[in-house]
């Protein structure tokens, strides 16, 4: 709320990305345009590496999903913003 109340959408979009993610904040600062595509009724995140596996070779997708009943959790209208 307070990345809201201050109009810092960065921090906003990266805290419910970090969070729906379940990820590590270098995990998500690594992130770029390439690494999200569009599913069905989803936003599908495919990392290019982890800490796990560092040369990329079995990359797991995360799916983010749109909240409707909070609108401060959305990570749908965070990057739309």
């Amino acid at each position: 709320r307070r990345a809201i109340e201050t109009n810092n959408i960065f921090a906003w979009l990266w805290t419910l990305v970090q969070w729906n993610c379940m990820a590590r904040s270098s995990s998500i600062d690594c992130l770029a345009f390439h690494n999200f595509s569009v599913g069905t009724d989803s936003i599908i995140i495919k990392y290019d590496d982890s800490k796990s596996d560092i040369a990329g070779e079995k990359r797991s997708e995360k799916i983010l999903y749109a909240n409707p009943t909070d609108w401060t959790m959305c990570s749908w209208l965070a990057l739309g913003k």
